[in-house]
């Protein structure tokens, strides 16, 4: 990291900068589309990683970035701070063949910068319930989950032992 004013180093320096509109298009022409991406099921929030890409390859940063936050309210904020190298780039069939990685959280970066400078709010997601209203449901106390302890989770249910809290 490189020294503030007064010689110590900026923590809040990013490690990783943006990607400039020719880098994300040279990079996002790297990825395979994958039918059944990797990449996609190693992401905790499943976004569809190829089709964003994609959709940068195609010249549509704003088009990626809805996809984006559409799977994910805070990709804005991931983008810059999931540990990626075990997540999506981790899974990246790339890996497989030696290569680099697809930069997933650059490209994502990109997008979603993209969105944030048009200084209009990104677009919430279209409800996907049959309902209009929230209330129209009737109300009910969701069930109630057992707790699963890990290491009884390969035993049966009679031979939990007294350590386990879920026991």
């Amino acid at each position: 990291m490189p020294p503030s004013k007064n010689g110590q180093k900026d923590v809040w320096t990013e490690v990783k900068g943006p990607m400039t509109r020719e880098e994300a298009r040279v990079e996002s022409s790297r990825c395979l589309y994958c039918y059944d991406a990797p990449c996609v099921t190693a992401c905790p929030t499943h976004i569809d990683i190829p089709r964003f890409i994609r959709q940068i390859a195609a010249q549509d940063p704003l088009g990626s970035g809805e996809t984006i936050l559409e799977a994910n309210a805070l990709g804005h904020s991931c983008a810059r701070v999931c540990p990626v190298e075990v997540l999506c780039e981790g899974a990246c069939v790339y890996h497989d063949w030696q290569e680099k990685p697809i930069q997933i959280a650059r490209l994502q970066r990109h997008a979603t910068d993209a969105v944030y400078a048009t200084g209009e709010p990104p677009s919430r997601p279209a409800r996907t319930t049959a309902s209009a209203s929230p209330s129209s449901a009737p109300a009910r106390p969701a069930p109630r989950a057992r707790p699963i302890c890990a290491a009884s989770a390969s035993r049966s249910r009679s031979s939990r032992s007294a350590s386990c809290p879920a026991g």
